[in-house]
């Protein structure tokens, strides 16, 4: 998990340096007029999910609401007793060093998302708004020869990963709940990168394009509350698992999402996902067909329900809750999916 404690100075040292290198990669790209390798270096980046990982940085601080949400400092304690001095001093630098990290990884984003509309500009499309009426962050684009205005240009015919780069100006504004509280559009509250301990956190440029956009993202996770808005202006934290290279505000996530902004209900009370209301309406329906017509053998009418990948438990738990009578076995390859659930789906 990406918090002040998972940060150790090896790792943080670690970031802060794969960071920079980007940024001077990008930036001798674009100082030389080089955009197409910029756009190349950028994309294969974002292929190995550094996006998750600079956001995972810039969101491990905490930050002040009242002072333009800039990263808190914390001022030394002096009561004349040198362990707490000790201790106070430590926490400082151990602030500082965390601010330091977020910092870098802002700037990082900022010279991703550079590439982006360097590249949208050479398809005609020029930033005339810095933010968008509707989306907070949003930037809104015009193009010098029809005039014509959009907040997403081109996206039709642009590819998931410089799509997920123009939305960074969204990803990387912080705003302010009803209680006083930063929020993100989207916040990471679980990342991991690659196979094991060593491999947690990676911003590291893939050695090819094979590896860029396949197997070096398949081994990330995440878990992400995006805030979501429907029709009527209603806002709702929405938690999903994400297996791979996540694509965006607009990803699916894998097993459904979990609505954080109700917190006195609880994990299979409601589903997110068509899909899981789909699945759970055609299992409640078979189960009253076997209770219709169920025998002497009452084993006989019960229905079985097999549920292959447990996501983030949603279905699970709601087939529990609301389908009587009921075998229901799942199966899940992977115990860390298991743990997820469990962690931060209290499932």
């Amino acid at each position: 998990m990406f918090t002040t404690t998972s940060c150790t100075p090896t790792i943080i040292t670690r970031l802060c340096s794969q960071a920079e290198l980007l940024r001077a990669s990008l930036r001798d790209k674009m100082d030389g007029g080089d955009l197409p390798s910029a756009v190349e270096i950028a994309e294969r980046c974002v292929g190995n999910d550094c996006i998750v990982a600079l956001l995972a940085m810039v969101q491990c601080v905490e930050r002040d609401v009242d002072n333009d949400f800039r990263p808190v400092s914390v001022a030394s304690v002096d009561d004349g007793d040198d362990d707490v001095d000790k201790t106070s001093a430590h926490q400082q630098h151990q602030l500082m060093t965390l601010n330091k990290m977020a910092d870098i990884a802002l700037l990082t984003l900022s010279d991703l998302y550079d590439v982006g509309e360097s590249h949208l500009k050479s398809r005609g499309w020029i930033p005339i708004y810095d933010q968008s009426p509707t989306v907070s962050g949003g930037i809104v684009y015009e193009h010098d020869e029809t005039g014509e205005v959009s907040e997403e240009p081109d996206y039709e015919v642009l590819n998931w990963r410089m799509r997920l780069m123009l939305s960074i100006p969204i990803l990387i504004q912080p705003g302010c709940d009803a209680d006083g509280r930063v929020v993100w559009a989207a916040s990471v509250v679980y990342y991991r990168h690659g196979y094991g301990e060593e491999e947690q956190f990676g911003l590291e440029t893939p050695c090819s394009e094979q590896t860029a956009l396949g197997s070096a993202s398949s081994y990330c996770v995440s878990v992400i509350d995006v805030l979501k808005s429907d029709e009527d202006g209603q806002s709702a934290r929405l938690r999903g698992t994400y297996r791979g290279c996540w694509r965006g505000l607009y990803a699916e996530a894998v097993g459904g999402e979990m609505d954080m902004t109700n917190t006195s209900s609880s994990i299979g009370q409601v589903l997110e996902s068509w899909t899981e209301t789909t699945l759970a309406g055609l299992s409640v329906t078979n189960n009253k067909r076997s209770a219709s017509s169920s025998s002497e053998n009452e084993k006989d009418s019960a229905a079985r329900i097999l549920v292959i990948g447990l996501g983030c438990g949603q279905l699970v738990s709601f087939l529990r809750n609301h389908v009587d009578n009921a075998e229901l076995r799942v199966i899940e390859s992977s115990r860390s999916m298991v743990d997820i659930a469990t962690e931060y789906f209290h499932f």
